[in-house]
């Protein structure tokens, strides 16, 4: 009972202060035009974040010590906290660190082996809830197995996860170690880029047809390196566009991942509009797609290739 207790707690206790973090850090992008930077709640957030994860409560659950685990960027996550070994299965496309390739596989997020899911054992079944089929999440759940949310849609989520995992596999004080090091890690790139004079910028997620990112995750990323996404106000997360709709628009520079089959083919093909800012001054550059796709730690070294590029173009006005 006492542990049923505890664990109870601790998912209340989660919930609250990641609502709390989240409100704190959307009140930044509400009211940054008072403030001398727009990070402002930003810092704060983080601060209290931190705070607020030492000091939750002092009786930890039973640690979870076989996890399947549905969502690659929580895999990230849960190498990066040391307890990547408490994984006992996962889907295809999980495949970083390089010891994640020899998890066993159950499916993907569409399909899921519940024979091999119940060989599994697992003490829990790690996912995100916005994108995974809902039919999957109601038959793990009718197979008594406990279902735990991982889902990351905004940056300040990722130390959220690090600390929650940490909680539920018993590894709290290197998980927090480890989300402070992304928080300083981010803090220093908003603090060196977010207040530089803004680069548009087209990002190419395929380029036959031509489908682009509008998605809040990417704008925020864009936001943190003084950039703006020229198709930011779509309607649809993942606009398919056409290249006179990116003419008209005149993006400074335009980013490309290679994984998603915007190869070499790409850069030749925009080279027959050469009006277009990004091509005259040879601002069309590649990007590592898991960077920014995938919402985990890498996310930082996403962020950082894109600054460097908006710091490039800066340089040559």
């Amino acid at each position: 009972m006492s542990t049923l207790l505890s664990q109870s707690t601790s998912a209340l206790c989660y919930k609250v202060h990641a609502s709390i973090y989240k409100l704190i850090t959307l009140l930044n992008f509400i009211f940054y035009p008072l403030f001398q930077t727009k990070y402002t709640f930003v810092l704060i957030a983080i601060l209290a974040g931190n705070n607020v994860y030492a000091q939750r409560y002092s009786e930890s659950p039973t640690p979870l010590k076989r996890l399947v685990v549905l969502s690659p960027h929580a895999v990230e996550i849960l190498y990066t906290i040391n307890m990547g070994h408490r994984i006992v299965a996962t889907v295809d496309f999980a495949d970083f660190p390089e010891q994640a390739r020899s998890i066993p596989r159950i499916g993907n997020s569409d399909l899921i082996d519940y024979e091999k899911l119940l060989i599994a054992r697992p003490d829990a079944v790690l996912l995100s809830k916005n994108m995974i089929n809902d039919a999957i999440i109601n038959k793990i759940t009718q197979l008594n197995i406990e279902v735990i949310d991982t889902s990351v849609d905004t940056l300040s989520d990722i130390p959220l996860r690090m600390r929650q995992l940490g909680d539920i596999t018993g590894n709290q004080t290197f998980a927090n170690q480890q989300a402070k090091q992304f928080e300083s890690q981010l803090l220093m790139l908003i603090s060196k880029y977010s207040h530089k004079p803004k680069i548009s910028v087209f990002y190419t997620m395929w380029h036959n047809p031509l489908v682009t990112s509008s998605s809040p995750w990417f704008n925020e990323i864009l936001s943190i390196c003084s950039a703006t996404n020229v198709f930011e106000q779509s309607f649809s997360p993942y606009p398919q566009v056409t290249a006179e709709q990116v003419i008209a628009r005149a993006p400074q520079l335009i980013l490309y991942p290679e994984q998603f089959g915007a190869s070499q083919i790409a850069i030749d093909e925009w080279q027959q509009w050469p009006e277009l800012p990004a091509v005259r001054s040879d601002n069309i550059k590649k990007l590592t797609s898991d960077y920014i796709n995938r919402t985990g730690p890498r996310v930082i070294s996403g962020i950082t290739e894109i600054c460097e590029h908006t710091e490039l173009i800066r340089e040559q006005f």
